[in-house]
């Protein structure tokens, strides 16, 4: 059956990922058995640098981007000093035990 709608960006995005890493676990796999079994040869090699290239793709076009808002957040401590910070964050994770 075929679809008779189009699909959004994130729907295609949502279906290109679990593909990629399956890609990558199948890839690591391969190339594990033929180490194990050929040792280190051309076909090996290749496979680990084919499953090498998957892998930084994937890192390169899923990686989430923090917002604008997120990173200013992140750099500025809303306390002050970064002393401060971790003392209020010590504090927070003993309330938490």
């Amino acid at each position: 059956m075929y679809l008779t709608m189009s699909l959004s960006r994130e729907q295609r995005w949502a279906i290109v990922r679990p593909t990629f890493g399956f890609v990558q676990m199948f890839g690591a796999a391969f190339a594990l058995t033929l180490i194990l079994w050929t040792g280190v040869t051309v076909w090996s090699l290749g496979a680990v640098v084919a499953t090498g290239l998957v892998t930084g793709t994937s890192l390169v076009l899923f990686r989430r981007r923090p917002d604008r808002g997120e990173r200013k957040s992140e750099l500025l401590s809303p306390s002050g000093s970064p002393e401060e910070d971790a003392e209020r964050r010590t504090t927070a994770i003993s309330k938490v035990r």
